[in-house]
């Protein structure tokens, strides 16, 4: 970045500094996985940037736009996702396949998809885990919480488990379906369960006894 030194310059650098910081950590999700992609994600991110960022930008993107460069992605539009992201929750090591608040909103459960196979519980206020819950042998592809907030259930292959969301331990192990368990909810009075499979059923569980 080119300038004279000064308060307009540190003004300058320090906005293009926070501009940046937000765009990688939006799109930290896809760099993790796909590092190379650094140029085109922050662009999208940037190109709607005001001066002093739009001008950084620039030279760059006329030279990855000159006959012969190699191909990249340039949205057209904006995202459509809210600009106000209040924070972001990190610790799974695989695909996030569910989510959910929990009755009162102070926490969130999230599911974990294929190589990462566990629950995990969140303070929606501070975005800090507050546990890990293991025992599905594979992906889990539902998850939600219980209308008093006091247990969660979760769906993986051919399964549902009820967990203690005060302790983590596991309640109940129900032998769901034939076929991946894709959706899971209490009944409004947290006395049922149901749950879907892609074995094409629904069944409804007592939440106490599994059965």
């Amino acid at each position: 970045m080119t300038g004279n030194p000064g308060a307009e310059s540190h003004g300058n650098r320090g906005a293009v500094l926070a501009a940046f910081r937000r765009a990688l950590g939006r799109e930290m999700h896809v760099l993790r996985r796909d590092p190379e992609l650094l140029w085109q994600q922050l662009f999208n991110r940037l190109q709607w940037e005001d001066e002093p960022v739009s001008a950084l930008l620039e030279p760059e993107f006329e030279r990855r736009s000159l006959p012969g460069a190699l191909p990249w992605l340039r949205t057209r539009t904006r995202f459509r996702e809210s600009e106000a992201l209040v924070r972001t929750l990190e610790g799974h090591t695989g695909w996030v396949t569910a989510c959910a608040f929990s009755p009162d909103g102070a926490r969130v459960v999230s599911a974990g998809g294929e190589r990462d196979d566990t629950v995990r519980l969140w303070d929606a206020e501070t975005g800090q885990e507050i546990r890990t819950l293991k025992g599905h042998p594979s992906k889990v592809q539902a998850c939600a919480y219980s209308p008093d907030g006091a247990r969660v259930v979760s769906a993986s292959e051919g399964t549902l488990r009820l967990w203690d969301a005060g302790t983590g331990q596991q309640i109940q192990k129900i032998s769901a379906h034939i076929g991946f368990v894709t959706a899971c909810a209490f009944s409004p009075d947290g006395a049922g369960v149901v749950s879907g499979s892609l074995d094409e059923t629904l069944k409804l569980w007592d939440a106490d006894t599994g059965q």
